[in-house]
């Protein structure tokens, strides 16, 4: 996983089409060098009538077990 990479966000207690999108903004690697972890901004689906996000964006750590990439940066 890199920086930039757009993902999904596993939930066991919701079905798969319900499942959160999401960037990856910050990796973090274990002590063995490898990444274990990352940090992803979600937005929240919701907009106002101009078509603008309502509420801000959220930024979580999530473990790379529990996310399913869809679409890798180019970098």
């Amino acid at each position: 996983m890199c920086v930039g990479d757009v993902v999904i966000i596993k939930d066991e207690d919701e079905p798969r089409n319900k499942w959160q999108l999401a960037r990856v903004t910050e990796t973090i690697q274990s002590a063995d060098c490898h990444v274990r972890k990352v940090k992803v901004a979600v937005a929240d689906r919701e907009l106002d009538n101009s078509g603008k996000k309502v509420k801000p964006v959220k930024f979580l750590e999530r473990t790379i077990q529990k996310l399913v990439l869809l679409q890798e940066t180019d970098t």
